[in-house]
């Protein structure tokens, strides 16, 4: 069973255009005045008081401002605007009041009030509670958004796509594929697809598990007939016979060269013995000659070192002079600097010193037209005389404090400031002292550094002396051991270029076994095509039987696809029916066929004649009339009724109105100046 909600009775107080109104409402009011009097502000301050919004969902700001305003359009200030709904939530009477007051706040030093902001006040029954407490205690009740749904006519049609369809789709959720497809399974046509939804798939879920399967199926089929025409190509015809007698008379020919190479293999073995015997020497005579370059490789290394280190000691002596002439500078600069404030202080000393308080001035004496009436001209009485004496008197005594506490406040500062400047004095003189000290220090290091880059130019100018010293290659002429192993070497290559071995003939029959293996090897590269083009024909076999199952598995996948879309739209056509049966006017299509062949979800609504709802298809009568029966049918979805709020209801003329089972209020123009109500 739905909740209900109902309001009783709503007062408003400086809101908007309503000012000091109670209304009380009925199963059906309708409230009439002429434009501007205020009657879409009844919506806005129910609103404004359950979600803090205008009833079309406006914040607070340009486009809604509960606050009343003059002709100028400016806020009239120094006032709360308040509303106070009376309400019944099944049954249970509560009193809802929502009141909006000003910041006024007075700046430190001025006279004048500052608005700040605005604090909202909430009551429930009575009793001020906060407002996270306020709006916790309004959402269980109902969300502002499902409020909003089942009280304005228009609030569906400012939804999205997916938000109507998710509304609507919920009239159905009820039906299953599975008894959608039973009843249209009358000769087991859809068979197969009914089998797989029982097996607890959805029809989207086997649509896409077909697609799939056909993406991947086909992919596997393409690569077998790739791999049919790549196996093709390995069935070659071979006589086989003739490849024998070929492969026969080459290895013939192969023994006769072998032959032939053996009976020059001694000399081959002598020639050969005598080359790796000068190899031998020449790896002695290397082993020397690296030596000797290693000795000259590490005297260079040396000097180069001395290089390096004296140019890192005058690149530190560098920027040690560079430092020091730096912090004489600075020392300079701070002397001077302190020298100029010292001798600021001594003149500012002498200033102080000589400064004198002003003598004493006493105030003057009383004369003759003092003791005169200034009103008649008589002489004042003695005892008025006397009191002006005393008063005098008086007079001079504070005076004379004032001038002794100035003098002596006078005296104490001057005191003070004698003892500040000598005190800052001292310090500069220790300042001064200090620096001409650390000036001498630097200096010091200055001329250390000077004399410290000299040495390390000295130093790199010898080492670059030894550096150029050293030869570019090193003499062996007096290494009786190099020279021993040049005369042998040079012996052993004299003889071995004087023997006959016979390496061109023997070169000329390497040629020719290189030619025969060579044609060896095309002819058992045919035998292998041979032995290949047998494999490749039962794998082709193998191939062609797999590429058909494929296709057929694909085929198959396919006809499940067709059935896919076929049940499709036979589903959305009966889904469609059976959220129409809820609706009396209206019709609603769910689902549009597109150009490409697919489905649109949609959510779009029709009148009983068939006139899409739009700005220039339908009427303004006939849009309230759509929107109270779709208010009608999402109360029964959302499980909760409340007040439909009706603005210019003059739309739909006398009679037409259609009767909700709600509290209806019905806001309309007429000629009445004042607010008009029936209530019913």
């Amino acid at each position: 069973m739905a909740k209900e909600i109902r309001i009783k009775k709503a007062r408003f107080e400086n809101f908007k255009k309503l000012n000091n109104i109670e209304i009380e409402f009925g199963s059906r009011t309708e409230i009439s005045a002429q434009n501007w009097t205020g009657k879409s502000s009844i919506a806005d301050g129910i609103f404004w008081v359950l979600f803090g919004k205008s009833s079309t969902g406006k914040s607070e700001g340009k486009e809604f401002r509960p606050r009343p305003y003059d002709a100028a359009g400016i806020d009239i200030d120094h006032i709360d605007v308040v509303v106070e709904l009376t309400m019944e939530n099944d049954g249970t009477e509560v009193v809802l009041r929502k009141a909006q007051r000003q910041n006024w706040v007075r700046k430190r030093g001025t006279e004048t009030e500052v608005h700040e902001g605005d604090r909202n006040i909430y009551s429930w029954n009575n009793v001020e509670i906060s407002e996270t407490e306020f709006k916790a205690r309004i959402a269980d009740i109902v969300s502002e958004k499902n409020f909003m749904l089942i009280t304005d006519p228009t609030a569906f049609f400012r939804l999205t796509k997916a938000e109507k369809l998710d509304l609507i789709m919920s009239l159905v959720n009820g039906i299953s594929e599975e008894e959608i497809l039973e009843k249209a399974n009358t000769d087991n046509k859809y068979g197969k697809l009914l089998e797989m939804i029982r097996g607890g798939k959805t029809l989207e879920e086997i649509r896409a598990t077909s697609k799939r399967s056909i993406t991947d199926m086909t992919k596997e089929r393409d690569k077998i007939s790739a791999s049919i025409a790549e196996r093709q190509r390995d069935i070659v015809e071979v006589d086989v016979a003739e490849l024998e007698l070929q492969r026969n008379d080459i290895k013939r020919n192969l023994d006769e060269i072998n032959q032939k190479m053996e009976s020059t293999t001694a000399a081959v073995d002598e020639y050969s013995e005598k080359q790796r015997h000068i190899m031998e020497l020449k790896a002695k005579q290397s082993t020397i000659e690296n030596a000797a370059i290693e000795t000259l490789n590490k005297q260079r290394r040396e000097a180069q070192k001395r290089i390096d280190l004296a140019e890192d000691d005058f690149r530190t002596a560098m920027q040690a002079q560079k430092e020091c002439e730096l912090e004489l500078e600075r020392l300079d600069r701070v002397i001077a600097e302190s020298k100029a404030q010292r001798d600021k202080l001594m003149e500012e000393y002498s200033e102080v010193k000589g400064a004198q308080f002003h003598a004493y001035e006493p105030l003057p004496e009383l004369k003759a037209d003092d003791f005169v009436c200034p009103t008649c001209g008589q002489l004042l009485p003695a005892e008025k005389k006397e009191e002006l004496l005393a008063g005098h008197d008086e007079s001079e005594a504070v005076h004379r404090a004032q001038y002794d506490s100035g003098r002596k406040e006078f005296e104490e500062s001057k005191k003070k400031r004698i003892s500040d400047i000598n005190a800052t004095g001292s310090e500069c003189a220790a300042k001064i002292k200090e620096y001409e000290a650390n000036k001498v220090e630097v200096a010091t290091k200055l001329e250390a550094a000077k004399s410290r880059k000299i040495s390390a130019n000295k130093e790199k100018t010898e080492a670059m002396e030894a550096l150029e010293k050293i030869p570019a290659e090193p003499d062996l002429s007096e290494n009786q051991l190099y020279e021993k192993l040049v005369l042998e070497i040079k012996t052993c290559e004299d003889g071995l270029r004087s023997m006959n071995t016979g390496a061109d003939y023997r070169e000329q029959l390497k040629g020719q076994k290189v030619k025969w293996e060579q044609e060896l090897e095309e002819v058992n590269k045919k035998f292998a095509a041979y032995d290949k083009a047998s494999d490749a024909k039962d794998r082709v076999a193998d191939l062609e039987t797999q590429f058909k199952a494929k296709v057929q598995m694909i085929a198959n996948e396919e006809n499940i696809l067709i059935q896919c879309e076929e049940f499709q739209t036979l589903k959305d056509s009966y889904l469609t029916d059976e959220i129409n049966k809820h609706f009396k006017t209206v019709r609603f299509q769910m689902f549009r066929k597109q150009k490409n062949g697919g489905v649109e979800r949609v959510c779009d609504v029709y009148t009983k004649n068939g006139s899409p709802y739009g700005e220039n298809t339908t009427s303004s009568a006939e849009k309230l009339v759509i929107g109270l029966e779709i208010v009608n049918v999402l109360s029964n979805i959302i499980g909760v009724k409340a007040p439909v709020i009706i603005d210019n209801g003059e739309r739909v003329s006398a009679g037409n109105m259609p009767e909700l089972d709600t509290q209806m209020i019905i806001l309309s123009v007429s000629d009445d100046k004042d607010f008009r109500t029936e209530v019913r």
